[in-house]
């Protein structure tokens, strides 16, 4: 009995030590800040823009149709150079937009 409760705890410690590394491996993630306060002056033509600098890389499965199943291809380094420059252009023009925003704001007489 005691050998099985053993190898039971052994067995629970592996698989506990394998979650353990695995969480380790999958939280060395870069932080960043989000911009949320930028997300109302997005707008669909921004989303578009986006969508096709990627479209290239969609794959869809055979049964698309059917399914509505596909995946993305990783990116190359290149595309992710490109990636990195379209963000800060879409950072730089939403916040131009913001600043429009808040210059109208506050031209605007109060009541």
């Amino acid at each position: 009995m005691a050998r099985a409760d053993n190898a039971l705890a052994s067995a629970r410690g592996a698989c506990l030590g394998a979650a353990l590394h695995r969480t380790l491996r999958w939280t060395s993630l870069f932080p960043m800040k989000l911009r949320t306060d930028l997300l109302k002056f997005l707008t669909m033509e921004d989303i578009a823009e986006e969508a096709l600098a990627n479209n290239h890389r969609y794959k869809s499965e055979p049964d698309f149709a059917k399914t509505g199943v596909g995946s993305l291809l990783p990116a190359t380094p290149e595309e992710r150079a490109k990636e990195l420059v379209r963000n800060q252009e879409l950072i730089e023009r939403l916040k131009q937009r913001q600043r429009e925003a808040n210059d109208m704001r506050s031209a605007m007489p109060e009541d």
